[in-house]
């Protein structure tokens, strides 16, 4: 009742993610443009289906009542039977709010945390990127010259978000991103989560030192620009619901909101789980 899906089959799930094809990350995996894994409760005809993307992410759909692969994803998750590597936090995302309620059974005894998730999409780009880099910065596309530099390190982030899509030549058949240099520091990056048909999403950082000058707009508008040329019609993003910052660059570059959604997270450790609760909660408090 638990199965792991082979890549050369995952079109037979694809099916019971059509409510999560605004999610980015799911859709590439599904497109075999990023790694990831899927688990199925039957390998020919499946009901219920559990996606997992390196970058922690999560997804479930089909039948929430399947019992026994219910009890398939809670083993598979805390028994290393999804990534052979510990984990700290799963974040997921359910194709409907019956999930929340199985999903409550597979993180037993952790209570999954619910939070607002924001939907935007790019139909047309608004602002030139190149008039919002400040005088110092340039931008380069992570390519193979930029990775070959020997006077600059990419970050960590970059380097596992390259890794999450697959090799450096997979990355750059899949995927792209640009980052903002300061001389020889990475200042800022915006980088696509992977391509599946038309269609891509794109996530941007900047480094503390560097905020505040325009630096997420400009990568993130250059971003959308080469997707454009690129031949995809539609870029998204998605954000937290009180990331402010965010939610300024992306209606700046002409995102446009389409709809809010809810994530649950836990965390792997029960006692750190509880611990976390604690503090969400005391943080809660203090703002009322």
């Amino acid at each position: 009742m638990f199965y792991q899906l082979p890549p050369a089959e995952y079109h037979k799930a694809i099916s019971l993610f059509e409510p999560l094809q605004h999610q980015g990350i799911l859709t590439a995996v599904l497109a075999h443009h990023r790694r990831g894994k899927i688990f199925v409760d039957d390998l020919e005809t499946p009901q219920s289906a559990f996606v997992w993307s390196p970058a922690v992410w999560c997804f479930l759909a089909g039948k929430p009542d399947n019992q026994a692969f219910n009890e398939g994803v809670r083993d598979a998750l805390f028994n290393q039977g999804v990534t052979e590597q510990p984990v700290f936090i799963w974040l997921w995302v359910c194709e409907s709010e019956a999930w929340h309620t199985a999903l409550q059974f597979i993180a037993q005894p952790r209570q999954p945390v619910p939070s607002s998730r924001l939907y935007y999409r790019c139909d047309a780009l608004q602002i030139n990127g190149r008039e919002y880099l400040p005088p110092g910065f340039i931008v380069q596309p992570i390519n193979a010259d930029l990775r070959n530099r020997a006077d600059v390190t990419l970050p960590e982030d970059v380097v596992n978000w390259i890794a999450e899509i697959g090799t450096p030549e997979e990355f750059d058949a899949h995927s792209f991103g640009f980052v903002a240099l300061h001389g020889r520091d990475v200042a800022a990056w915006c980088m696509a989560d992977g391509i599946a048909g038309n269609r891509t999403e794109l996530g941007v950082h900047t480094e503390e030192e560097f905020r505040r000058r325009g630096l997420a707009t400009a990568v993130t508008a250059l971003a959308v620009e080469h997707a454009f040329s690129r031949g995809l019609t539609e870029v998204s993003w998605q954000c937290d619901a009180e990331n402010t910052p965010s939610i300024h660059v992306a209606e700046k570059v002409g995102f446009q909101l389409m709809c809010e959604y809810t994530m649950l997270a836990f965390l792997s450790d029960a006692e750190k789980h509880v611990g976390w609760l604690a503090r969400l909660a005391a943080e809660e408090a203090t703002a009322v």
